[in-house]
């Protein structure tokens, strides 16, 4: 990739970030008439800017996992962990041998129980968890099963710790296993099944 598309893809991210920040506000955004009317005009504006220039992705669907340094998630643009979507929590993954760890902090606009985390988010967070494990082994497909046991409350503004590990195959089946923790505490865990649509040799 040269040097000004990586240039483009970083300002992307800035852009996405700034607009993650205005989701963040505009759930609480309550103030005076005229200045919501003035608010709606340069929102007016900017949508138009934006759609004059949206014409194709900056980056390809998949971030292999040898690049995962490069802040952007497994898939750049999901809804879960994508650095290129401003709806999306950040997570920060890292490996420990088979195991992937993301680091992850849920915002207010993934609230859904007062304070609390939304179940399906943590749900759609662990789907691609559990599918960074399974790439880690050179293994490649859709989610057929995913089973979540929420064992207690996922409060906002927390810094939380997903894992996920494989813990066998079964043909084309792929087992995998995930939990998430506040410190010491096991706030839930996570049973799936994918289907399997790689050799091994094809790790990324």
């Amino acid at each position: 990739m040269s040097s000004s598309d990586d240039i483009k893809r970083q300002k992307h991210l800035q852009i996405t970030q700034l607009v993650r920040e205005l989701n963040h506000y505009c759930l609480a955004l309550n103030g005076p008439e005229d200045v919501l009317d003035d608010l709606i005009q340069k929102t007016q504006a900017l949508t138009s800017q934006f759609a004059q220039i949206s014409t194709e992705k900056l980056r390809e669907h998949f971030t292999p996992l040898t690049h995962i340094d490069r802040g952007e998630g497994i898939q750049p643009y999901s809804p879960f962990g994508g650095f290129h979507n401003p709806v999306s929590p950040i997570i920060h993954y890292s490996f420990d041998g088979n195991k992937v760890i993301g680091i992850c902090e849920f915002g207010i606009n993934h609230e859904g129980p007062q304070g609390c985390v939304h179940g399906g988010v943590i749900a759609g967070v662990y789907d691609c968890i559990l599918a960074a494990a399974m790439i880690r082994q050179g293994l490649g497909g859709p989610t057929v099963k995913l089973d979540i046991t929420y064992r207690a409350p996922t409060l906002l503004h927390s810094r939380l710790r997903f894992e996920s590990w494989l813990e066998k195959l079964d043909g084309r089946k792929v087992h995998l296993h995930g939990q998430c923790w506040h410190g010491e505490t096991l706030l839930s865990s996570a049973q799936a099944i994918f289907i399997n649509n790689h050799k091994r040799d094809e790790h990324a």
